[in-house]
């Protein structure tokens, strides 16, 4: 069982990296069944004496896998909330909620400790047996076969809602731990009724039925992989059976039996001589850190990516590093897509360090505080030399083109206006600043703001209607930017207290003739920058001012010329590149502080109206609003993991998971949750969904 363990938290940690090399070439997807090696141990464990004291057992249960999973939980929200500030996007910030509540809803809060899901699903596990067993002994049906069966129907029940598609929301977490509790009532009755039938391995006789075995469950997996398409499922979100509510079930079983009987011929071989019973030895301690590796082994891929990025950002090698995914993606590892060779080192340092970790933290247990402090101090002095952290020099207005024309003060005291709509208008833009939400009204030229997303539209205030047509507000937490797109302007706001107590805005400063249709600008916090984009002369306006004064300067004017008359919608900022939305067939990504292009990203006419590319783990969203001949209908949102495969249509449309049939505009993310603004439906104007492992969650029309 120490083997058999140490084979699944190795497949684990080959799965997030997408190793695929014990997978036998796909016969045995690790994702049909290497979750339920852990179940299926901790069945074979179980003692049926714990139901006599089951306050007892869960109290036990409780030390051994939530204790550990909160003070980790603690130490990963730290790091995750500092990387945050330092241009990561890889996890929530903490909180209380985070810390508390998430690992219950989903546990995927900061990411860099994703895979202890476990944890906290086991521990429910458990608590289950015990007391439905409990409870089946007093009415005397506590068989092993009845157990298992109940635990088969549940998940069979289980699966069968996932298909038919209600099991989402809060309902994940429950689908979940009933689904697995198959894998604890197969191990249960293995030990029981099946374990004692098998021959004995030290016998001819044991070890040939043992061979017939492994060749008989190998060919009726070969069976079903050549009719069944799509073994792999999701465990943790309870999703991706491809195969009806039965098939799960079988790989489950199949898998788990495969490796099981692998396991114990390893056994049986190493542990015959002295030297191959050092490996075996090896292979036990591995099965003996499978916490310590599911707590850690994501954190240590990141810890790599760190040095990987050091040596790269030093210009010293590594030139298949891509920083966009090592600052957005935990599971992303070097020269993927590229070549396999970095994953072998990946996988053994994923294993060893974790192992090494849980070796030390056993020596210094007595020291323990004093070891947590020199781990976070090298924690965060090895993600502190990567990426794009680099505070910028602050700003002295010596050197500009021109500085902003004043308009008036900030006036404090300012009657406020309500907005008079009870609808938006086709909404471009959303985002929340310095606790404000804000929402740019294009078509009713008004920027609205208000402190809750439940109160109605028309009880928000109005921070401007001077625009025509604005598309985007952006802040420094000082100044306020506002695109005027059809009057070419860029306009400028700060922020006062209107008569009645509540925030306002005043008009301060505003620079005209800015290129033609100014139509998106963002606020880059590691260059401390605006950055306004001329929509339709490949322009970019860049605007800065001084660290003790509000006084706006245009400091630079960038280009892309081979955009010049094209009507390009929005750019995206990534690490030190800068990615504008296809306006002449392609997506071009330039330096972000030459503008010297750097990639060119051809993209079918269907698709060549873009508004907006966003990068959410894996994948780049990207909004349309036409196709190359203007046609709305051609409407969508798409997402893939590699923009060179837009040309040849390797994307996945999802604009049906939110109606669709509308024109999808800007996607932001606001505390952890993303917004899509969307006009032509009415009543569908402003979305909000979450991305968790990939999956689009919690869809939700706002207004």
């Amino acid at each position: 069982m120490r083997v058999l363990s140490a084979l699944g938290i190795i497949f684990i940690a080959a799965g997030h990296i997408e190793f695929d090399l014990f997978t036998i070439k796909g016969v045995f997807p690790y994702y049909s069944f290497h979750v339920f090696i852990f179940l299926f141990t901790a069945g074979y464990f179980y003692k049926r004496s714990s139901e006599e004291a089951p306050l007892k057992y869960v109290l036990k249960k409780a030390v051994n896998f939530l204790v550990p999973y909160f003070v980790f939980n603690l130490i990963y929200g730290m790091i995750s909330t500092y990387l945050n500030t330092r241009g990561f996007a890889i996890g929530h910030d903490l909180s209380l909620y985070s810390l508390f509540a998430e690992p219950f809803m989903g546990g995927h809060q900061y990411m860099l400790n994703a895979p202890s899901w476990f944890l906290i699903s086991l521990f429910f596990v458990e608590a289950i047996n015990v007391f439905l067993s409990r409870l089946l002994a007093t009415v005397h049906l506590d068989d092993e076969w009845i157990v298992f069966g109940i635990y088969l129907a549940l998940g069979v029940a289980t699966v069968f809602l996932s298909i038919c598609g209600h099991v989402w929301g809060p309902y994940k977490d429950i689908g979940r731990i009933l689904f697995m509790l198959f894998g604890f009532g197969l191990g249960r009755l293995y030990k029981t009724k099946l374990e004692p039938h098998k021959p004995a391995l030290d016998t001819m006789d044991g070890i040939l039925a043992l061979c017939v075995g492994v060749v008989f469950v190998f060919i009726l997996q070969m069976m079903i992989v050549r009719f069944m398409g799509g073994l792999a499922f999701s465990t943790v979100w309870v999703t991706g059976f491809a195969n009806g509510p039965f098939i799960p079930f079988i790989t489950i079983t199949t898998g788990i039996l495969f490796w099981l009987m692998i396991s114990e011929l390893l056994v049986y071989g190493l542990s015959r001589f002295p030297m191959t019973g050092k490996i075996l030895d090896g292979i036990c301690t591995i099965g003996r850190s499978t916490k310590s590796v599911m707590l850690h082994h994501v954190f240590v891929i990141f810890l790599i990516n760190s040095v990987i990025s050091a040596i790269y950002g030093a210009g010293h090698g590594m030139t298949l590093f891509d920083t966009d995914r090592y600052h957005s993606d935990v599971y992303y590892v070097y020269g993927q897509g590229q070549t396999d060779v970095p994953k072998i080192f990946y996988l053994i340092l994923c294993i060893l360090i974790p192992i090494l970790m849980s070796k030390l933290y056993r020596k210094v247990i007595k020291y323990k505080a004093a070891f947590m402090s020199v781990l976070m101090l090298l924690i965060l002095g090895v993600t502190g030399c990567a990426g794009r952290s680099e505070i910028p020099p602050e700003y002295k207005a010596e050197d500009y083109i021109r500085e902003s024309e004043a308009v008036s003060e900030v006036v404090n005291g300012a009657e406020v206006m309500t907005n008079p709509d009870d609808t938006l208008s086709v909404p471009t833009w959303i985002t929340k600043i310095d606790g404000l939400y804000f929402i740019v009204d294009c078509y009713h030229n008004r920027v609205i703001y208000s402190d809750s997303l439940d109160d109605p539209l028309y009880t928000w205030n109005i921070m401007t209607d001077e625009i025509n047509m604005g598309h985007t507000v952006a802040s420094d937490g000082r100044v306020y930017l506002v695109d005027d797109t059809e009057n070419n302007r860029i306009l400028v706001f700060e922020k006062g207290t209107g008569a009645d107590g509540v925030p306002s805005f005043t008009l301060t400063q505003k620079f005209e003739d800015i290129g033609e249709r100014p139509h998106y600008v963002i606020y880059d916090e590691p260059t401390d920058t605006f950055y306004a984009w001329s929509s339709l002369t490949g322009e970019m306006y860049l605007f800065r001012h001084e660290k003790d004064s509000s006084g706006m300067y245009l400091t630079d004017i960038k280009s892309i010329p081979e955009l010049d008359g094209f009507y390009v919608r929005s750019f995206t900022i990534m690490d030190d590149r800068i990615f504008f939305v296809s306006g002449n067939l392609n997506i071009i990504e330039a330096d972000l502080n030459t503008f010297e292009i750097k990639n060119r990203y051809p993209v079918p006419d269907s698709i060549a109206g873009m508004i907006q590319l966003t990068k959410i783990q894996d994948y780049y969203y990207i909004t349309i609003s036409t196709d190359l001949m203007a046609d709305q209908s051609a409407a969508t949102i798409i997402r893939t993991k590699d923009l060179n495969s837009l040309i040849t249509g390797d994307y996945e449309d999802i604009y049906d998971k939110f109606v669709g049939g509308g024109t999808p505009y800007c996607i932001t993310q606001i505390d952890g949750v993303y917004y899509l603004c969307e006009h032509r439906i009415p009543g569908h104007s402003i979305w909000s969904f979450n991305v968790i492992d990939n999956e689009l969650t919690d869809i939700t029309d706002v207004y």
